[in-house]
């Protein structure tokens, strides 16, 4: 009973808040002194449902997807390897360190601007992606492996584990939760630094482009369309992304 009353108590808040956010949206979109600047949450559910009956809104959701896919399974990949060899040479952890270290650093736009001068415009946001995600997911998965508990090392060695074994059940059991908040923060990442991407770079068919046009416009109704989009897209992402990854790491160490 009390954990019910929990629940309702916590999805009366988020609702609450989210009203709240509504409220003070529709505020802005009223005193604000160039109100056509800022599209009120009715304008912008009206310019929604018009797109939903639009091919072209499909189209380019379904390419911002598959760029966006692409660039944060590769970010994955890569951050996740370079972990590992990271925890197995100390010399490969400060070099690996390094160049991760570069990549937080460097603002997003200027990482952008300088793909844009070596890469084709439908590449970038892949690339820029990847950028963007594979140094959280390195980091994080490089922290969990290294806080692996001390006691159960020392168990391992007596019974004289394998090091395949001590990676499957007790290092990678200390990543875990480790690797699922960076799969959480980056699957969100991921649609900001695509679509910041594509903005700039434009490829023919993207929700970037589509928002790039927009604004040349000024037509505002799609631009704040396409960003409620955009974050429910997110949204979305990062909570099947996390599941799906939560039982992705399971099943690839054997452990159901």
């Amino acid at each position: 009973m009390k954990i019910f009353i929990t629940k309702n108590k916590n999805l009366i808040y988020k609702i609450s808040a989210a009203i709240l956010l509504i409220i003070a949206w529709q505020l802005a979109a009223i005193f604000f002194p160039f109100k056509f600047l800022i599209a009120s949450p009715y304008t912008v559910i009206i310019k929604l449902a018009s797109l939903l009956k639009d091919l072209k809104f499909y189209r380019s959701i379904f390419y911002s997807f598959m760029r966006i896919i692409a660039g944060f399974f590769i970010s994955i990949l890569i951050g996740v390897s370079l972990a590992l060899i990271s925890h197995l040479n100390s010399f490969l952890n400060y070099l690996n360190d390094y160049i991760m270290n570069i990549f937080k650093a460097t603002p997003l736009a200027c990482i952008i601007v300088i793909l844009l001068i070596i890469f084709s415009g439908k590449y970038v946001s892949i690339i820029t992606v990847i950028l963007a995600c594979s140094p959280i997911i390195y980091t994080n998965f490089l922290k969990g492996l290294n806080t692996a508990d001390k006691n159960l090392l020392e168990m391992a060695k007596i019974f004289e584990f394998s090091k395949s074994n001590k990676y499957k059940y007790i290092y990678m059991e200390s990543a875990k939760s480790y690797f699922l908040s960076s799969i959480e923060l980056t699957s969100s990442m991921a649609w900001k630094a695509s679509i910041a991407a594509e903005i700039l770079a434009f490829p023919k068919i993207s929700m970037g482009t589509a928002v790039r046009n927009a604004k040349i416009f000024l037509d505002m109704d799609t631009i704040f369309a396409f960003v409620v989009a955009i974050i429910v897209f997110s949204k979305l992402s990062s909570i099947i992304s996390t599941k799906f990854f939560a039982y992705f790491y399971d099943k690839t160490r054997g452990v159901s």
